[in-house]
């Protein structure tokens, strides 16, 4: 990135706080960032899956003596296929780790959209892909809730489900009928 020329895409600058202001009290020291990005690596093939537009999440240093910034993590989708009239794409998610150690995963994705009155909803189902003899076999997980990223709340599915759910300010829970928080209950239709 060159701040005197054009960038084609997004860039998130997220400049964590060294001290307490009128914003936020919460303070950022190298041990909290190190926990961030722990959290990244360690969610990172599931954090991109259901971004539809974001190919790329990239986690760097930019250090006062260097002009350059030093990456320390990289998580990179890239589709590998579509099943034309199903919604559905397989794609591939590659990270890269803090240790320059990369893996990757493969996931088969389908997603519906349809817009209900005035608004316009999502849906999408994730489940992990194994590759054997160059065939691809699908897998179950502990599948979450996701309301395009992940929400930490498991669902008992061996998929990954995301939905524009109303969610908490805090994305801890989805709101259900009732306005309690929580998962809502799956009903067989």
């Amino acid at each position: 990135f060159n701040p005197n020329q054009e960038y084609k895409g997004t860039i998130f600058r997220l400049p964590f706080r060294k001290n307490p202001s009128d914003i936020s009290s919460t303070v950022y020291d190298s041990h909290t960032v190190m926990e961030l990005l722990g959290n990244l690596e360690n969610h990172s093939s599931e954090i991109i899956l259901f971004l539809r537009h974001v190919k790329r999440i990239t986690f760097s240093r930019f250090d006062n003596s260097s002009k350059c910034p030093t990456v320390l993590a990289r998580i990179e989708k890239q589709s590998l296929c579509s099943f034309p009239g199903t919604g559905a794409v397989m794609c591939k998610v590659t990270n890269m780790n803090s240790a320059g150690v990369a893996s990757s995963n493969a996931w088969l994705i389908a997603t519906t959209e349809k817009q209900i009155a005035a608004k316009y909803a999502t849906s999408s189902v994730a489940c992990p892909l194994k590759e054997c003899n160059g065939k691809y076999q699908v897998c179950s997980c502990e599948g979450e809730s996701f309301c395009f990223l992940p929400l930490a709340k498991t669902t008992g599915l061996p998929v990954h489900i995301s939905s524009n759910f109303a969610v908490s300010s805090n994305r801890r829970g989805i709101w259900t009928d009732d306005g309690s928080q929580g998962v809502p209950a799956l009903e067989a239709q």
